[in-house]
């Protein structure tokens, strides 16, 4: 059986220990959410772009063959990759519309969906209603 050595980041691990497990570490599966945590959060969806340096640390991350690079985003795979502007999808992954449309090794792995939409869509409408009255709330439809 293939031995695995995994954790979760917590506040008390050192930078050493982090360093000293990665070199331990045969595969790293490394995943990264975009909008909030790579991007900054900005007014319009639109406008949250990456920068030229961190697109090319992704891409320094994306080219070691240690680690296997997966963005995570609620938005689809086809926005995200617009608005970050990154051209390198044979060596990183796409986790769209959180998680339910999958690009790997700039391939799709389709979903199914079911009946559930109807319900998001019927939810959808009723959060509408209750903002209406405020108009500052952005509702993106990801379909």
């Amino acid at each position: 059986m293939e031995k695995r050595n995994s954790f979760i980041f917590e506040d008390d691990l050192s930078l050493q220990e982090l360093k000293k497990r990665i070199d331990v570490s045969e595969k790293i599966f490394l995943f990264l959410d975009y909008d909030g945590t790579l991007a900054r959060i900005r007014k319009t969806p639109i406008s949250a772009s990456l920068s030229k340096s961190k697109i090319m640390l992704l891409k320094k991350i994306s080219n070691n063959k240690k680690i296997v690079l997966t963005l995570i985003s609620g938005r689809t795979a086809e926005d995200l990759i617009s608005v970050s502007e990154i051209n390198f999808l044979e060596n990183i992954n796409v986790a769209g519309t959180h998680g339910s449309q999958l690009l790997i090794r700039n391939k799709y792995h389709p979903i199914k969906q079911d009946s559930i939409c109807t319900s998001i869509n019927s939810i959808k409408k009723e959060i509408e209603n209750l903002l209406a009255a405020h108009p500052c709330f952005i509702i993106e439809d990801k379909s």
